[in-house]
Formats: C-alpha cells, sequence, structure tokens
C-alpha cells in the first residue's frame, strides 16, 4: 500500500472552534428531540389552544416521525 501525506486545510482558531461547537451540538441532541418536545408541551399546555396551534403541533409531530 502507498502511504502519501495528509491533506492539510488551513484552519485558524475561530473555525476549529466552530467545528467543535457543531460536533458537541449533535452529541447533545443528534435529532433535536428535547427542544421539539419542550415546543410541543408549551403548546399543548396553553388554555387557549387554537385549530391553528394543533396544525402546528401535528406538522411538528410529522417532522420529528421523519
Amino acid at each position: 500500500m502507498i502511504r502519501r501525506n495528509p491533506t492539510l486545510i488551513p484552519m485558524n482558531d475561530n473555525d476549529v472552534q466552530d467545528i467543535r461547537d457543531i460536533v458537541n451540538k449533535g452529541k447533545v441532541d443528534p435529532e433535536g428531540n428535547e427542544v421539539l418536545a419542550a415546543k410541543m408541551k408549551k403548546l399543548a399546555d396553553n388554555p387557549n389552544f387554537t385549530n391553528e396551534d394543533q396544525k402546528m403541533l401535528d406538522s411538528m409531530r410529522m417532522w420529528k416521525e421523519r
């Protein structure tokens, strides 16, 4: 097998931190389920729940099922 030197991409400290933030965000909640569940609970607990709110809740559920 022939080995070659790795390709190096010039990056500054801000680029590295941005990548670390993206990776950590994916590790915490990879599909955004916690945020979505909090939004759904907030909508469902609202006593002034309207038909439009129900439509939004249904669309959020469909997004979660993808």
